[in-house]
């Protein structure tokens, strides 16, 4: 498996997730977030990551994650594709968020 979720809590009235990347990277399915306020950060080990947010309806983004399809519109965070640990802070009224790695690495997004 490229990824799996290794942490899942509530802390300090936020939800956090936490993802690892093996030495494949790959792509982690869409993790809904309802509209809430989201900050990620992402941590690569070697290689390179990045978040991407999309405002599809979230019917969308469950049917991708089911089936392997990439209807929702994805758009890229800003600070790309990081080398090194990159930190985006309060997105705003997004439906949901995944990752993208290229090697190995960590990424959290609290919400």
């Amino acid at each position: 498996m490229a990824s799996s979720i290794t942490y899942n809590t509530r802390q300090s009235g936020r939800l956090r997730t936490r993802f690892e990347f093996d030495a494949a990277g790959g792509t982690t399915p869409w993790l809904p977030v309802r509209d809430y306020e989201v900050s990620v950060i992402v941590k690569p080990a070697t290689g390179t990551m990045r978040a991407e947010y999309t405002w599809s309806p979230e019917e969308v983004v469950m049917l991708d994650n089911a089936n392997g399809t990439s209807l929702a519109v994805a758009k890229a965070w800003a600070a790309g594709d990081a080398n090194a640990v990159a930190v985006d802070q309060e997105v705003k009224r997004i439906s949901a968020v995944r990752f993208v790695a290229t090697a190995a690495g960590i990424a959290e997004v609290a919400y």
